[in-house]
């Protein structure tokens, strides 16, 4: 039985520590998860209270 190794080109690790670094940073990223997050609350708060209305009556 033979075994076989391949060799799969990388990237540098720093490359893929930049790319964080600068996604991370990236103001319009932050005001675009506020705004979807925020959203997001606020239907989840509104299905509670409508869905507390009708098992509590």
């Amino acid at each position: 039985m033979s075994t076989s190794t391949s060799t799969t080109a990388s990237k540098p690790a720093g490359d893929t520590v930049e790319a964080t670094r600068k996604s991370a940073s990236n103001p319009v990223a932050w005001v675009l998860w506020v705004l979807v997050g925020s959203g997001l609350l606020y239907g989840l708060g509104q299905t509670a209270i409508k869905a507390s209305a009708l098992f509590t009556g």
